[in-house]
């Protein structure tokens, strides 16, 4: 599509050659080229005010989440000037939020096409690559944000993701490592370096989601993570502690509640044990895993008949499937 601009200044010289077969004097001539020119000016002006218009009226309610009339407005700048940067990534910005991951990748792919020097238009792109698992273009666009600025520790971050979706955990801490230190305020960060250590056995997985839950004491993942590191590293009083202040955050949190229950029974703290599990068939009575402790907590107490009764009903929801 042309824009208005060029297209205006492409129809100027089809015009004076017309001039030129017409028994029109000089001075008249000038006095027609120069009514054109304000009467392109003027045109022009018009549009530009347009697309300023379109454009503050499509932020505005992009902020306020009104996505459809941000949708309109942001077309409506790209039908007067098909180049204009802020209204592609806004409306890209759009599609990817709408999971309409093929018509923001093309249009940010336009964007970096018209402007190579915005390197979190790279991440972007890298994002949705992420999104559809193609790990080769993922590093390659991080790469191309990060050297045109190295202190983007979202670049960081998603090396680190998509390294550890390969399978390499050594590049993946160390991406997730430089990216906290770019930025301590970053919580998701903390959680995954949190979970790979844990699972790789490196109790400073406990320092990770500690630095989380400073930056965001109440965040559920982070609380529920700490307390099963704990577990994994022998800290059972440590665990219950985190266990029992996140389900004072959310008294319905089941795995969290799952877990301390399973704490208590290996603690041979089977009454506590038996209290928990009865809290949670409330909610998931059909429950095979919580029913199944339940039937050994009742034996371990001596309460044969009702462990009897669960089993029959485990017997049962197993026929049932």
């Amino acid at each position: 599509m042309i824009n208005s601009l060029n297209y205006s200044f492409f129809k100027i010289p089809i015009f004076f050659r017309s001039l030129q077969d017409l028994p029109i004097s000089p001075l008249k001539t000038f006095n027609i080229i120069i009514v054109v020119f304000f009467l392109v000016g003027c045109s022009d002006e018009a549009e530009i005010k347009k697309v300023n218009q379109f454009y503050i009226e499509g932020s505005q309610f992009l902020e306020k989440g009104i996505i459809d009339s941000a949708l309109y407005s942001f077309k409506s700048v790209l039908k007067i000037d098909s180049n204009h940067l802020s209204a592609i990534n806004s409306l890209a910005e759009i599609h990817f939020r709408k999971i309409e991951i093929r018509k923001a990748l093309d249009l940010f792919e336009k964007s970096v096409l018209l402007d190579s020097s915005n390197a979190e238009i790279y991440l972007k792109i890298a994002e949705i690559k992420l999104f559809m698992g193609d790990y080769k273009k993922v590093f390659e666009n991080i790469n191309k944000g990060l050297r045109l600025n190295n202190q983007l520790s979202q670049g960081y971050f998603m090396k680190g993701v998509a390294y550890k979706h390969i399978g390499d955990t050594i590049k993946a801490i160390s991406s997730f490592k430089t990216a906290v230190e770019l930025n301590d305020q970053l919580t998701a960060v903390y959680y995954e370096l949190g979970l790979i250590l844990t699972l790789k056995k490196d109790s400073s997985a406990i320092f990770y989601y500690k630095n989380g839950l400073e930056v965001d004491p109440v965040n559920l993942d982070l609380l529920y993570s700490l307390a099963w590191s704990y577990s994994e590293f022998g800290k059972l009083k440590e665990a219950e502690v985190v266990y029992q202040e996140l389900l004072t955050l959310d008294k319905n949190h089941s795995s969290a509640k799952f877990n301390w229950a399973i704490i208590k029974m290996n603690k041979l703290e089977h009454d506590t044990c038996l209290i928990l599990l009865n809290e949670l068939l409330v909610a998931e009575p059909l429950n095979e895993e919580f029913l199944n402790v339940k039937g050994k907590t009742l034996e371990y107490l001596g309460l044969y008949d009702e462990a009897k009764a669960v089993s029959k009903q485990l017997i049962s929801l197993k026929k049932a499937k």
